[in-house]
């Protein structure tokens, strides 16, 4: 199994897929170069991928936007992850909320999120 090959073929980064597994990015890298045993997890998971199972990619994704991220750039490569895997517009719309739910110590601007800043004017 081809893991670079596959993790091409779906657009992702190694830092988006290190955040979508929940490993740190050098064991990305080092699975690239030197793929483990047959039959372990990176298999597995790599295989989920290969499949462009969009439902079970989904649920990876969302599933993720709870978690509390202590680097500010993870957290802003998952919410790339949203954009590019989630396809339903309610369902990415709530997992970006999630997100900042979790993480109250980054503003949306921060996290990536175009905010619209709505202001009260009298009225005459």
């Amino acid at each position: 199994m081809d893991f670079k090959a596959i993790r091409e073929s779906v657009a992702l980064s190694q830092a988006e897929i290190a955040v979508l597994f929940n490993v740190a990015l050098e064991t990305i890298e080092r699975w690239e170069l030197d793929p483990p045993e047959l039959g372990t997890v990176p298999y597995t998971l790599y295989g989920l991928i290969e499949k462009n199972n969009q439902e079970e990619l989904t649920y990876m994704v969302t599933n993720l936007c709870g978690k509390h991220f202590d680097d500010l750039k993870q957290a802003h490569l998952l919410k790339g992850l949203i954009c590019k895997v989630v396809k339903d517009k309610i369902l990415a719309a709530l997992s970006e909320v999630a997100i900042l739910k979790s993480n109250p110590q980054w503003s949306p601007e921060q996290l990536g999120f175009k905010v619209t800043r709505i202001s009260r004017t009298k009225r005459p």
